[in-house]
């Protein structure tokens, strides 16, 4: 798997600001710290070190139980907050947008 990241292309004035934008990409590998009946996958950048990545493990293991890692985790969680809806009118047909293109050239 690989990762994009670094600042998001920033908009004024309806143009995309491409100069100063320096990504980079990451490989990632899953790593699973839960157990055969509870798994729970973590990703982590394939360039760590061999150390590192034992490390990395290490305090996963050791803070476990402060994640979350599914819904159930969470039982005092108010449902209305967590799932989110789209009020759609289901009689009324989806308008299409216009397009916009971005002059990235300037």
């Amino acid at each position: 798997m690989i990762l994009s990241h670094g600042p998001s292309n920033s908009l004024s004035n309806g143009r995309s600001n491409l100069n100063n934008v320096n990504c980079t990409e990451d490989r990632v590998i899953q790593v699973d710290v839960g157990s055969r009946d509870h798994p729970k996958s973590i990703s982590m950048s394939e360039s760590l070190s061999f150390t590192e990545r034992e490390e990395l493990i290490g305090l996963m293991w050791e803070y476990i139980d402060v994640f979350v890692w599914n819904y159930k985790d969470m039982p005092d969680l108010d449902l209305q907050i967590a799932i989110h809806q789209l009020n759609i009118k289901p009689d009324v047909k989806p308008v299409k947008q216009q397009n916009v293109d971005f002059d990235l050239t300037s």
